[in-house]
């Protein structure tokens, strides 16, 4: 909740003309209790405890949202309706908020191939599996090992390793809890990077990377129609392919990369990571240009600087470009399926030849 509602907080602060008329601000969230809490933290930041949103019963009856709100659910008074005229002359801000956009902000489980190929764990797995039992992982659980008087394995360690960051990122769970010192300098960055092969090979899917267009598409329209603000509050996987798509990624990881000299990490995205693409209009001007920001950080939009024009993004993205249903539901060239076909057609013939010598010879 402090996370989210320090965001909602510094960003009105920052950009207080995009959340001054609430008429123009619209929120989108999955399902999932933790993106509608989130999405309810960062409001209650910007404006305090007198907004309202303006489904909130319905809201509240999501399965998870008190038990992911963190205590703070007292300050969303289920009001849906203005009963009295006091209450309908009331300025407190009164916010569109869809809670249902699984197909853009969870595009990916929409997209059929991603699911089919995220399903086949043996392929997308078989390169970090591989870095799991290679000298670097090796090396380490042997000294480890021997350090703290035990046995361990690979998985021992990644697992350690991830205690280690919960230890840090929620230490009111792991108050008394020492794993970040079971490690020496530098021991972390072997197991983060298997974590980040992972992350990398499982959410990286070209699929999911194109499918994302959607989200892309979303948000262009509103820069380029809309006044305000356009909020969504999703996940991890949300923001790791839309950065790819957009160009803000773009070398492979692979085993054989540095543990620090490389582009990718997992903690682009930590608890609470953000991206916002900002439209501005200069005052003798009609043109609007667009600067990006990452975890609340300026970045340059790829190819094209940073600020950049929002026509030569429109350029770069066009909405005729954007292929959902052939990215996700097409048919392309499936080695797996192939293989599988012609295994089939194998097995059925087989029988049939078996079937005829034995009504031959019997």
């Amino acid at each position: 909740y402090r996370q989210l509602s320090g965001q909602g907080e510094r960003f009105s602060q920052v950009f207080p003309d995009l959340l001054s008329d609430t008429s123009h601000v619209r929120v989108g969230t999955s399902y999932k209790g933790r993106c509608i809490s989130s999405a309810l933290s960062f409001l209650h930041g910007a404006y305090g405890k007198s907004f309202r949103v303006s489904n909130e019963s319905e809201i509240l009856k999501t399965k998870d949202i008190r038990r992911d709100c963190e205590g703070m659910c007292h300050v969303y008074e289920p009001v849906v309706e203005m009963k009295s005229e006091r209450d309908r002359k009331s300025d407190r801000p009164h916010i569109t908020f869809e809670h249902q956009q699984n197909h853009l902000l969870r595009y990916y489980k929409e997209c059929r191939n991603y699911v089919t190929k995220e399903g086949n764990k043996a392929a997308w797995q078989a390169a970090p599996n591989k870095y799991l039992t290679g000298s670097r992982m090796t090396r380490l659980t042997k000294k480890m090992g021997e350090r703290l008087g035990i046995q361990l394995s690979p998985h021992d360690v990644v697992t350690l390793h991830i205690l280690c960051a919960l230890e840090v990122g929620v230490p009111r769970l792991m108050s008394n809890s020492q794993f970040c010192s079971l490690f020496e300098e530098n021991e972390l960055y072997v197991t983060a990077f298997y974590l980040d092969l992972m992350r990398y090979n499982g959410k990286m899917i070209p699929e999911a990377v194109n499918s994302s267009c959607v989200l892309m598409q979303d948000g262009l329209n509103f820069l380029k129609q809309g006044r305000g603000a356009n909020l969504k509050f999703a996940h991890t996987e949300t923001i790791f392919p839309l950065l790819e798509h957009m160009g803000h990624l773009t070398e492979p990881m692979s085993a054989k990369r540095s543990l620090l000299e490389r582009e990718f990490y997992g903690d682009i995205t930590p608890l609470g990571s953000n991206f916002f693409m900002v439209a501005m209009e200069c005052p003798d001007s009609s043109e609007r240009i667009v600067q990006t920001f990452l975890n609340e950080k300026p970045i340059e939009f790829p190819n094209c600087g940073s600020p950049c024009k929002l026509d030569k993004i429109l350029e770069m993205f066009p909405e005729e470009g954007c292929d959902f249903v052939g990215v996700c539901e097409g048919r392309g060239f499936d080695l797996y399926s192939c293989l599988t076909v012609e295994m089939a057609a194998l097995s059925i013939m087989v029988v049939v030849v078996i079937e005829f010598i034995r009504r031959c010879f019997c």
